[in-house]
């Protein structure tokens, strides 16, 4: 019997063990990455509710928003009649 004869069985082991240790490693990083891309999904999911709860918010401030400039310009309105309605009234009040 040569040495190849005892190191062969020791080396097939060693081989076996390394293929199943290997086998084991890939299928926990397929199990983590299953894990990784159902928690993707689900924050792209929660982003896509965030983003219409914000454009239904953006879109109900629309009106507000338009209201505003409405007073807005009315109070520019109103404020113009009455500094014409001051430069009349000086006008025809005399200077004491």
């Amino acid at each position: 019997m040569n040495l190849i004869d005892f190191i062969a069985p020791f080396l097939f082991g060693v081989f076996a063990l390394i293929v199943l240790g290997m086998s084991i490693f890939i299928m926990k990083l397929i199990e983590s990455i299953d894990k990784q891309a159902a928690q993707i999904k689900i924050i792209y999911g929660l982003i896509e509710q965030t983003k219409s709860e914000t454009e239904a918010a953006l879109d109900s401030f629309t009106p507000t928003r338009e209201k505003v400039n409405n007073h807005n310009a009315r109070i520019d309105s109103i404020e113009f009649e009455l500094k014409g309605m001051r430069e009349k009234m000086s006008a025809v009040n005399p200077k004491k």
